[in-house]
């Protein structure tokens, strides 16, 4: 077939394309009346100048996939690669943005560059679809679409609970987590020794003493312990600052925490020693003390091999804790699924001069109280939204968020903004006020928080 043959059949396709989206459109108008609130709209299109913006930048900024080793390669030497860019090569965006890059070069990022040169082809006129990859029979199943995902839903809800049931299960089954071993039994039976067992023995030297109880496997057990959890959580939480940290392991080495686990383990029943019936190892630290000498034994015992396996299992161990102590203070709350534009994004719905929308703080943290209290307000003290946290900046993030989760007050006000005229309304650069009074508390917060 010749070229002006291809371009016929290609152009029949098109037109039979057209016809048919004329008629899926027609069939489905009725029903999709509503899926379109105007901030949702809103927000959709800020997202897709977002997306082409972003990807232009990179394919401007990002070199290719090759150069990324090279550098990388170069990371140990600093007259090659600064310092200050090591740190960024541990985490994937550089990466992605390389590959992304490499293949606009090698021609193969077709659909990047469609939705990239998306704008240029656009025709409001015409309803055909301009990216290459939206095929005829795609559109075709849109018919059944809300079905299909009907049905989605529901089998991976019931995968999901099965899932949880079989997790459920197996914790039960497995908790508490297996112990390590001990599997020298001359070291295994000096954790269980106290030093009442000896105390008496005066024809004992020091050094018989010290070998005949467990104080010093708790000394060493207790650093190791520290050593561990530190690592633990240090690694977990990557955000989390020296003192919130500190705090954290603190709850999972006190010795209320060594004591049930202990405990759980049953380490008490197996002491061995002389003291007084009257006293209860289940409020005496002495249950915590043979947790410690337990870890202590276990590094005595192999040092090379059972650190790792200390490891692992206090990880397991500890895990019910961490989550608790996450659920229950706010200095833990984990930041990462925060969005830190959320109050640009909310004032780019409806901020505008005369709302005068800002942040005012309720509450302060303080050493017996450290949650701070954000309210987002409007100039006529409207309170659109609430935001609680360790310092004021996430606290403010959080009532923006708050605020922008309320459709109804987000459409209200987005209305109003876009009743507004235009030289009454605000700059697009210009965001929502915050006093110097508020200011310097944010700075003093954010310094200790």
């Amino acid at each position: 077939m010749g070229k002006i043959g291809k371009v016929g059949k290609a152009s029949k396709k098109k037109s039979r394309l057209t016809s048919e989206l004329v008629d899926l459109y027609e069939k489905n108008s009725t029903e999709q009346v509503g899926t379109y609130q105007y901030s949702n709209a809103i927000q959709i299109e800020h997202a897709v100048h977002k997306l082409v913006e972003a990807y232009q930048r990179i394919l401007k900024l990002s070199p290719n996939i090759v150069q990324y080793y090279e550098t990388l390669n170069s990371l140990s030497d600093p007259e090659k690669v600064p310092p200050q860019l090591i740190s960024l090569f541990t985490r994937y965006p550089l990466k992605l943005a390389a590959e992304i890059k490499t293949l606009h070069d090698l021609n193969k990022s077709t659909l990047l560059d469609d939705i990239s040169g998306y704008e240029a082809k656009f025709d409001a006129s015409n309803r055909e679809p301009v990216l290459g990859d939206l095929e005829l029979s795609d559109l075709q199943d849109l018919e059944d679409d809300d079905i299909g995902r009907l049905d989605l839903d529901l089998s991976v809800a019931k995968s999901s609970e099965s899932s949880e049931c079989i997790t459920s299960k197996e914790k039960s089954s497995k908790w508490p987590p297996e112990m390590p071993e001990i599997k020298d039994h001359v070291i295994r039976a000096r954790v269980f020794m106290h030093k009442s067992l000896v105390n008496d023995k005066v024809y004992l030297n020091e050094s018989d003493i010290i070998k005949s109880n467990n104080e010093r496997l708790e000394f060493l057990g207790d650093s190791i312990l520290n050593t561990v959890m530190t690592m633990i959580i240090y690694n977990k939480f990557p955000s989390l600052n020296e003192g919130n940290l500190t705090e954290l392991r603190k709850k999972l080495v006190k010795n209320e925490t060594l004591r049930e686990w202990s405990e759980l383990y049953e380490l008490p029943k197996q002491l061995k020693s002389n003291l007084s019936p009257d006293v209860d190892l289940s409020t005496s630290k002495t249950s915590a003390d043979i947790f410690e000498a337990y870890i202590g034994g276990l590094m005595e015992d192999d040092p090379k091999t059972n650190l790792v396996k200390i490891r692992k299992w206090l990880k397991k161990l500890a895990k019910p804790k961490i989550e608790e102590a996450m659920k229950t203070s706010i200095q833990l709350e984990p930041t990462n699924n925060l969005d830190m534009n959320a109050k640009r994004k909310l004032y780019s719905l409806i901020g505008y001069a005369a709302l005068k929308l800002h942040y005012h703080t309720v509450q302060r943290p303080t050493n017996e109280n450290p949650v701070t209290i954000v309210q987002c307000r409007t100039g006529d003290g409207t309170i659109l939204g609430v935001g609680k946290a360790r310092n004021i900046k996430l606290a403010g993030v959080k009532a923006a968020e708050d605020v922008l989760r309320k459709e109804d007050v987000i459409e209200k006000y987005a209305k109003l903004r876009a009743s507004i005229p235009r030289e009454q309304s605000v700059s697009k650069n210009e965001q929502p006020r915050t006093t110097n009074k508020e200011q310097g508390e944010k700075d003093i917060c954010e310094l200790s928080g």
